[in-house]
């Protein structure tokens, strides 16, 4: 039995309130703006669905932090895992994990992004 394992790595300049950066020489994001990054190894024993999962909760860790937020910050957030969840399952190709996506979320990866991402 072969075993392929695809690596995806992801960033995406997401609104996510930023703090100020503490060196002035640094380039700087515009305010609320942070870069996300998600590495996502694709393992092909699971099932998509637990594949589909494993993206999700990645993405979620990656966009949010926990405790008590300010509204304009959960919007946010949610923002961020919405465009960053379409991106990264498009960037991988897989139709079955794009057909959950679509079934979960209603937001469907167009099949010329898929082949693209091939």
């Amino acid at each position: 039995m072969m075993r392929c394992k695809s690596l995806l790595a992801l960033g995406l300049s997401a609104t996510i309130l930023a703090a100020p950066s503490a060196f002035a020489d640094q380039p700087r994001q515009p305010f609320g703006h942070e870069e996300v990054t998600v590495e996502f190894r694709y393992k092909s024993w699971e099932s998509p669905k637990d594949n589909s999962r494993t993206i999700r909760r990645l993405v979620v860790r990656a966009c949010t932090t926990p405790g008590v937020k300010l509204a304009v910050t959960r919007l946010s957030e949610h923002v961020c895992v919405r465009e960053m969840l379409d991106k990264t399952i498009a960037q991988l190709g897989r139709k079955q994990i794009a057909d959950l996506h679509f079934a979960a979320t209603g937001r469907r990866i167009a099949d010329a992004q898929l082949a693209s991402a091939r």
